[in-house]
């Protein structure tokens, strides 16, 4: 065969050679476009925002490239606040995380809720009730019993029998009895906004009347009140035992030292607990944990211990469960979908002081799942968060563990969309530790956040952490104020995989970033992935440990005839990077759509 009767095919052939050594060319420093030879000045006073369209400059894009195809599948279970992070990436994530951090914020509870409804695209409405103290909240029971009846009006008993069911899709190593579409069906019968303002007319009518409901409770020790729903029963100042379940719905307890047992329950339940270091021990679906209701826990002050199983602890399977403890070095311990987690429904755990840990296996510490929104929220107090360490990853690895917690998003691909997950800590020097999934990540149609204020933090993690979107969705990890360090193996600490957009930023403090493939501003199959560091001495190690290291700080790889886009800025300070040659205040380009830009802006990266 002669090369000379083939010249078409050669000609082609030589094209996508040197196509591929275009592609692949090694990392090298190049002039950044349109910016003044004085690379220090030209920064000076520039905000993060402003950096970031240099960067996008650089590789021949701007802020409206930074978009999301949305539409490779559709179904109706999608949020309207998951379609903006789609459609606008970067600005679109940063307002959303802000504007539901100060929502989540509200010292009223019943607003928290209501705002949380509202961004499941529903309209809950507060109520209004008759009455002060203890009659205004037995009141505000039967309007609530009412409302959740109506949700569930269109619902056989069948089907609310195959809903329960639907609770196995959640469960590590369950198999679910019943097919997702048939389930999925039935799930758009709920009238959600009756559902969600049942939770908000209980909650607002019980914070209101705290003061009245602590006095009557102070004179009526030892009282047991009849509703057409069940017993509320008021304790005593001692150390009392108290047994949820069995036709109590209720316990108002004006202190001691009291012991909670809770057993599995569904419709109303609730505990104010005024003072006295309790312990609170229940099955599934107990401590503020609502399967087809609401589930209130309220506790004023002490150290307290709390143990939970499956949907506990401030979380809800179709309801609302809300637990405020509002003092105290307390103790969370609990298995699925635990410590604020959503599922077709509102949960919330808030705890307002004292050094606290929690600790779970599997989807909590802010879950949300479809129609669902989980939020954690601690205000004060050096904490441990821990998720883990019981359901093995077995499709990956031997020794890894799945953990989808702290600020998780979750969809249930490919049939619907996903919900919010949304992790709030205000002061102290945490620790978080998850293992496969967690930290500000999200999963399919969904949004997970953490906005963390202030401290010395330590976020610890293996894969997709640290703010990784994976599958058209997208998350964020914002940083205010502190010495952080950052640990994980790869996929995190920004990064988009496959059509999603995965963001850190950290604006305040001496930082330290480890991690290998995939992480430090890295896109992946058309996703986008942003760290951006603000101020302080930072140092970026990408490490070889792991195998796989070449991929990292400022990556972006070529998928489905288009590319993925990765960016690392860092707008201040003396920083350090592991890799050969990468020194502060320069401009770097690794690949077609990646980008790390280290500059100067004196105020420290200013804020847009």
């Amino acid at each position: 065969m002669r090369l000379g009767k083939y010249p078409l095919a050669l000609s082609i052939l030589v094209i996508l050679v040197l196509v591929i050594f275009v592609v692949t060319l090694p990392e090298k420093e190049i002039e950044t476009p349109d910016i003044s030879e004085d690379f220090k000045s030209y920064y000076l006073g520039k905000t993060e925002k402003e950096v970031l369209r240099d960067a996008l400059r650089s590789i021949k894009m701007d802020l409206n490239d930074l978009w999301l195809k949305s539409d490779v599948v559709e179904d109706d279970f999608r949020l309207s606040v998951v379609e903006r992070v789609m459609n606008d990436p970067y600005e679109g994530n940063l307002k959303t995380l802000l504007e539901i951090s100060k929502e989540i914020s509200s010292e009223e509870m019943w607003r928290v809720l209501k705002s949380m409804g509202e961004r499941l695209d529903t309209s809950p409405e507060r109520f209004s009730v008759e009455g002060k103290g203890i009659p205004a909240l037995v009141y505000s029971m039967a309007v609530s019993e009412e409302l959740i009846s109506e949700a569930f009006s269109n619902l056989t008993e069948e089907e609310l029998a195959i809903l329960d069911k639907g609770i196995a899709f959640l469960l590590e190593g369950a198999e679910p009895e019943v097919e997702e579409e048939e389930f999925l069906r039935i799930v758009r019968k709920v009238e959600r906004d009756r559902l969600y303002s049942a939770g908000v007319t209980i909650v607002s009518t019980m914070e209101e009347n705290l003061d009245e409901i602590r006095e009557e409770a102070d004179t009526k020790e030892n009282n047991r009140i009849s509703t057409p729903i069940g017993y509320v029963v008021i304790g005593t100042k001692g150390d009392d035992e108290y047994l949820l379940g069995e036709g109590v719905i209720g316990v108002i307890d004006p202190g001691g030292n009291d012991l909670y047992k809770w057993m599995e329950s569904s419709g109303i339940t609730f505990v104010i607990d005024f003072s006295g270091n309790d312990t609170y021990i229940g099955e599934d679906f107990s401590l503020g944990g609502a399967r087809f209701g609401i589930s209130i826990l309220y506790d004023l002050s002490g150290n307290d211990y709390y143990k939970g199983e499956n949907f506990s602890i401030g979380s809800s399977y179709f309801g609302v469960g809300v637990l405020r403890d509002f003092s105290g070095n307390d103790y969370y311990e609990g298995d699925t979908c635990t410590q604020g987690a959503g599922v077709f429904g509102l949960g919330v755990l808030r705890d307002h002081s004292g050094n606290d840990t929690y600790r779970a296996a599997f989807e909590s510490q802010a879950f949300g799942f479809t129609w669902g929104f989980g939020v954690l929220h601690d205000l004060s107090g050096n904490d441990l968060y821990y998720a883990g360490g019981k359901y093995l990853d077995y499709l990956r690895f031997k020794d890894r563990y799945l953990s989808l917690s702290q600020g998780f998003g979750f969809g249930m691909r490919p049939y619907a969309s996903g919900g919010i997950g949304f992790l709030r800590d205000d002061s102290g020097n945490d620790v978080y530790f998850s293992d496969v999934f967690g930290q500000a990540s999200s999963y399919w149609f969904s949004l997970g956040y953490i906005h963390d204020l202030s401290g010395n933090d330590v976020y610890q993690g293996w894969l997709y952490n640290q703010g990784a979107a994976t599958h058209l969705c997208g998350s964020l990890l914002l940083e205010e104020k502190g010495n952080d360090s950052y640990y994980a193996k790869g996929v995190s600490q920004g990064c988009g995989h496959d059509l999603a957009i995965g963001m850190l930023i950290d604006r305040e403090g001496n930082d330290s970033y480890i991690a290998a493939d995939l992480s430090q501003g890295a896109g992946n199959a058309n996703g986008i992935g942003i760290l951006i560091d603000n101020s302080g001495n930072d140092s970026y190690t990408v490490t070889e440990a792991f195998g796989v290291y070449d991929n990292a700080q400022g990556y972006g790889n070529w998928r489905r005839d288009f590319g993925s886009i990765g960016i690392l800025i860092d707008l201040s300070g003396d920083d350090k990077y592991s890799e050969p040659g990468r020194t502060n205040n320069r401009f770097y380009r690794g690949t077609n759509y990646g980008v790390v830009l280290d500059v100067e802006t004196k105020e420290g990266g200013a804020r847009d």
